[in-house]
């Protein structure tokens, strides 16, 4: 009690003019204060709880020497201060380092840093997360990373598994991986791979996802539903509510966006991008399909691309289809080999196929067609002339019958405006108030343009017998007329050829015409020397001077111009034949050269033939006024019905 002694004189000095009770009561407290340090080891001077240096010890006479205060105690803790959520944040200017307990959910011990209010360990908090390795555990520092995550058999609450890990699978949500016998699966969410039993490598999240997979791997399901039906099938991908839904053992399919390929089953290879893309699709293989709506109602058509919205969306079953642009390749419900490029091209023709409509609103409306543009298109056109395949080693049955004036005789040539309007409403394009548009239309419709019409044309190859190419008929209710003006070349060069060879017939005709009057030339001063000497003789030289004038000039064979010319009913053509001829014939020939009619002539000197139109066909002619056998002379008549 040495001590007691010494702290007592002290006070006793120090208070010693302090009013007796006083001085009683701090006695009191000061032998209770020696008595509690006598009884936790605080005596002969082995320790002091307030030391100016060294460690403090509680519970120990022997703190450690690194700690200022060392507890020690085998019964009991040490207990700070507890409060509410509210009055920890009541707190003034907490300093940092300052630690409180606090009561209110999320119960746990909080410090304060420069960061604010920390939570330092959460009510709950299982020491057996803490990740590590080595025994070496960094949760304070961005720098460091959590090498393994321990969770046991995993995670429950109220008897339900919320998650849970075996071997390298992970399973978060109710019934999710209930087998926990597959390998390297991930399940997020309640009944997600919840039948899985030797299928590896799957990722399912979403309540339900991949739910009846049993054997199927390396798929990848993200959304309520999304491949909920799936058993065996590999390689999928579905991302989005109820995305592939139905499918069983479906493989090698990408399918993103809510209901995309909903009711697909068995089919494989294909992609559905955006809302509702390939909704129906049942069986069919190697679609694919991006923005919503894209072959929406696609049941059994296989080899189909659609992208833009509503793509494709009303083809059921056709095949080998590709459209690009918003509603591209749409409305028809059974077409192949489609391929449209551009927003609103697309068919109403059904049962056709290799047809193309490339442009806003292009309209093909049979099969084996293109079309480029719509109806307000004023111009198409490049830097080279269009290129037709003409190779003869491709072509058979080659013949030189093509019609030449005939036919072109036939034609009416003519000036016309477009009804725009019409022709549009006609071909089902899509109702645009684009003021371009409207400008490019009214512009189109005010143009004079110069052509044929497509019927006349047909019925004018009819007349003559020629199977005329140039002229493209209908090949459906919903197809037009139309006109290959290229092929109207081929008749032209016909035509000119035919021209030229009546040309030439004639230029042969005048040459012997020419060389047969140089010889009655002759033979006419030969006779006129003889009329000379027997004038001399008979002395009546200038009587027969004017006879031989009248002779030379009426007794010369000679073919007049038919009248009228041209003609529609009949004409008349006049002729003179000389006394001496023996025979004398009119023949008249086809532009081509083929012989039409023999006219008979048997009275000499003048005479006149009316040839009746019925026994032609309509055209150009030729007639020749044959003498002896001999061409005296030609000339050219045109029939017009």
């Amino acid at each position: 009690m040495k001590n007691i002694d010494y702290y007592t004189f002290n006070l006793r000095c120090t208070f010693g003019r302090l009013k007796p009770n006083i001085m009683k009561k701090l006695f009191s407290v000061l032998s209770f204060t020696a008595v509690f340090a006598a009884g936790t080891g605080f005596v002969n001077g082995q320790t002091n709880i307030f030391p100016t240096s060294g460690s403090a010890g509680i519970g120990t006479i022997s703190p450690n020497a690194k700690s200022i205060l060392d507890i020690a105690s085998t019964t009991s803790g040490v207990l700070i201060p507890r409060m509410t959520t509210a009055q920890r944040a009541a707190i003034v200017s907490p300093p940092q380092g300052l630690i409180v307990y606090q009561t209110t959910v999320p119960e746990g011990l909080y410090i304060y840093n420069t960061s604010g209010w920390v939570a330092i360990a959460p009510s709950g908090f299982n020491s057996d997360l803490i990740p590590g390795t080595a025994g070496t555990y960094n949760l304070g520092s961005y720098t460091y990373t959590w090498e393994n995550l321990h969770l046991g058999n995993g995670i429950y609450h109220d008897g339900s598994q919320l998650l849970g890990v075996s071997s390298t699978s992970l399973a978060f949500g109710k019934n999710s991986m209930d087998a926990l016998d597959a390998a390297n699966n991930i399940a997020l969410g309640n009944d997600a791979l919840s039948n899985i039993t030797t299928g590896n490598t799957n990722i399912a999240i979403g309540n339900e996802s991949l739910s009846f997979t049993t054997s199927g791997s390396r798929n990848t399901g993200i959304g309520f539903e999304s491949l909920n039906l799936l058993t065996t099938g590999i390689d999928n991908t579905a991302v989005g509510n109820k995305s592939l839904n139905v499918a069983t053992s479906a493989s090698f399919n990408t399918s993103i966006g809510a209901n995309t390929f909903l009711f697909l089953t068995t089919a494989a290879y294909n992609l559905a991008v955006g809302c509702n893309a390939g909704y129906n699709n049942l069986s069919g293989n190697n679609n694919a399909y991006s923005g919503a709506y894209s072959g929406y109602e696609n049941t059994l058509g296989s080899h189909n691309s659609g992208h833009g919205y509503s793509s494709l969306r009303e083809n059921i079953t056709g095949s080998y289809n590709t459209a690009i642009g918003y509603y591209a390749g749409s409305v028809s419900n059974s077409f192949t080999t489609g391929t449209f490029v551009g927003s609103n091209a697309y068919t109403t023709a059904t049962g056709v196929s290799n047809l193309t409509g490339i442009g806003n609103n292009a309209r093909p409306t049979a099969s084996n067609q293109v079309r480029i543009g719509n109806s307000s298109v004023t111009s198409i056109g490049g830097y080279a002339g269009w290129t037709n395949l003409s190779d003869g080693r491709f072509k058979t049955d080659v013949a030189e019958n093509v019609v030449g004036l005939d036919f072109i005789l036939q034609l009416r040539p003519v000036t016309y405006h477009l009804n725009i309007d019409k022709l549009s409403n006609y071909l089902g394009e899509a109702n645009q108030d684009d003021q371009v548009e409207t400008a490019a239309r009214k512009s189109k419709q005010a143009m004079i343009y110069t052509g044929f019409i497509a019927q006349e044309v047909a019925v004018a190859a009819d007349e003559v017998g020629f199977d005329f190419s140039g002229v493209d008929y209908p090949k459906n209710e919903q197809d037009m007329y139309g006109l290959r003006y290229a092929e109207f070349v081929v008749p032209i060069v016909k035509s000119i050829q035919e021209m030229y060879t009546t040309s030439t017939q004639q230029g042969n005709m005048v040459a012997d015409l020419n060389d047969k009057i140089l010889e009655l030339e002759k033979q006419n001063e030969q006779l006129m020397e003889n009329i000379s000497a027997i004038n001399e003789l008979l002395g009546i030289q200038k009587t027969n001077e004017k006879l031989a004038i009248t002779i030379q000039q009426n007794d010369i064979a000679k073919l007049e111009q038919n009248v009228p010319n041209p003609f529609s009913n009949s004409t008349t053509i006049s002729c003179f034949i000389p006394n001496d001829v023996k025979t004398a014939v009119i023949l008249i020939q086809s532009a081509n050269g083929v012989l039409i009619k023999e006219i008979v002539l048997s009275a000499k000197g003048h005479n006149q033939v009316q040839l009746d139109a019925e026994s032609l066909p309509s055209g150009t002619f030729s007639y020749s006024l044959v003498l002896d056998g001999k061409v005296a002379s030609t000339k050219t008549m045109i029939y017009v019905k």
